[in-house]
């Protein structure tokens, strides 16, 4: 049962990087590994086994987008293999509706950036990690700052590189099988990104733009980093995507027409761009609606007497 699995494992991350994205492979491996770990056999794949896991994950609480992660990890591993028959049979759980995505307010973005420099400038007891510290909070007030002016996805703010950095703004390696692009940015943030650079940047990776203390910063680090940094700025539900939708929004308020955004956001299909001219009608009526509320109207349906 799963000999020589590492092996295995390694020829379907490098075959199937033609089709999927790096980080999508990168967990799958480790699912898929996982699942080998708690008993089922990868290389004669037992769909009853299967079926009772599915069963037991769903009843102890897990999250069915998890579980359908699993599955598709399971068919790209059965197509892999050649187990047509047992992808045929893998169960489908169907999908929610998708929640509202939630975007931070101008206020908000500037407050998380502000808490950042004001971490980074505070003097801490361990004087031996104020340096840490103090490059930590500031690396993270030009991630945010970077991410709600670019909108670029996190995964490509990873394979972001030195040389890809200009004046005007930055050269972008797709993560979707979608053409590269160039973003921009405004003169304050290309100074804040410089000012790391050159007091910041740890030189663990020679490439990269943002790095930590063994290479490259993770999609993980840059996550749990933003976050950290909205809980902070009282802000819990800051995340990377959220600033992406930020950067959306914000440039359909000063009127940018669908397609530049599209081409700006790297959006294959402009279908995924028109959901922001929702987002933006949404938060239009609730302003308004606000307006209302401060508005003095007489009742003018209160009748003498009555209605008829």
């Amino acid at each position: 049962m799963n000999d020589n699995l590492e092996p295995k494992l390694k020829e379907f991350y490098t075959k199937m990087r033609l089709t999927y994205q790096d980080e999508t492979l990168k967990r799958g491996v480790r699912r898929l590994r996982r699942l080998a770990n708690l008993g089922l056999d990868l290389g004669n794949m037992d769909i009853e086994w299967i079926f009772n896991y599915i069963n037991n994950e769903l009843n102890s609480g897990k999250k069915k987008v998890s579980i359908r992660s699993e599955i598709d990890d399971m068919e790209r591993w059965c197509t892999f293999t050649g187990q047509e028959s047992i992808k045929k049979k893998l169960p489908k759980i169907p999908r929610e509706d998708a929640p509202e995505p939630w975007f931070p307010t101008q206020e908000e973005y500037e407050r998380s950036i502000r808490t950042c420099l004001t971490l980074a400038k505070m003097s801490i007891r361990d004087y031996l990690k104020q340096k840490e510290h103090e490059r930590k909070w500031f690396r993270t007030g030009v991630l945010i700052k970077v991410l709600g002016e670019t909108g670029v996805r996190v995964g490509e703010l990873v394979r972001a590189n030195l040389e890809d950095v200009s004046p005007d703004g930055m050269y972008v390696h797709s993560e979707k099988k979608e053409k590269d692009r160039y973003v921009s940015w405004s003169p304050s943030t290309y100074e804040a990104l410089k000012f790391y650079i050159d007091k910041f940047r740890q030189g663990t990776d020679r490439k990269a733009l943002f790095t930590a203390d063994y290479g490259r910063m993770s999609t993980t680090m840059i996550e749990r980093s933003v976050h950290e940094a909205g809980v902070a700025a009282g802000v819990p539900k800051l995340h990377p995507h959220a600033l992406r939708h930020y950067c959306a929004t914000w440039l359909l308020g000063k009127e940018a027409n669908l397609r530049k955004i599209q081409l700006y956001l790297g959006h294959k299909d402009i279908q995924s761009t028109t959901i922001y001219t929702h987002m933006m009608s949404k938060k239009v009526q609730v302003e308004i609606g606000e307006l209302f509320k401060g508005v003095q109207i007489p009742d003018l349906f209160q009748i003498e007497g009555g209605m008829a």
